[in-house]
């Protein structure tokens, strides 16, 4: 019987890995949502394509500097979902407690991980930003590619000039 390589081993270990934090995700959004029943439960959300290409032209028009446009798309305890615009390289992220999967929609980008924040700078508890990432990995992502970020782990979307990027984005607490 042939061996399978480490390196394939590795590689399924960390889609398996990925498979099983999208699935808790999931069943964490889906455990928090309703069809319509209690008054109280939230109701559930469907986002069509359609609409999504709409949102994103209204986000596309409230752009403002350096700062992504955006849309709460919906939102629990432990999670958040959002559509993002991007014309302008903003600032590096590192979050203590959640975890970030990029949905590329349109455009491109480069997104720069793990290294070392340059002199980061507390936004809130647990959250830190700073101007760029020292010593990190830098990956070319485009429509339809699908990126997770582990907590803790510092992320830096970057921008060519004249590049944009579209990203559905969902926050999971770890």
């Amino acid at each position: 019987m042939k061996s399978i390589p480490d390196t394939l081993l590795g590689r399924a270990c960390v889609i398996r890995s990925l498979a099983m934090r999208l699935s808790r995700i999931a069943l964490s959004l889906f455990s928090s949502l309703s069809f319509g029943g209690a008054a109280d439960a939230p109701t559930f959300a469907h986002h069509p394509n359609s609409d999504l290409a709409a949102k994103a032209k209204q986000i596309i028009a409230k752009v403002d500097g350096a700062k992504p446009s955006f849309v709460v798309l919906g939102q629990t305890p432990g999670t958040l979902s959002a559509l993002i615009y991007r014309a302008r390289t903003g600032e590096a992220e590192l979050h203590d407690q959640m975890s970030d999967f990029f949905v590329v929609r349109s455009g491109a980008a480069t997104l720069v991980l793990g290294g070392k924040m340059d002199t980061p700078r507390t936004v809130r508890p647990g959250e830190y930003a700073a101007p760029k990432i020292i010593g990190g990995e830098s990956r070319a992502i485009g429509p339809g590619d699908v990126v997770y970020i582990p907590a803790k782990m510092p992320h830096h979307v970057v921008l060519g000039p004249r590049q944009t990027i579209t990203y559905l984005l969902i926050k999971a607490k770890e």
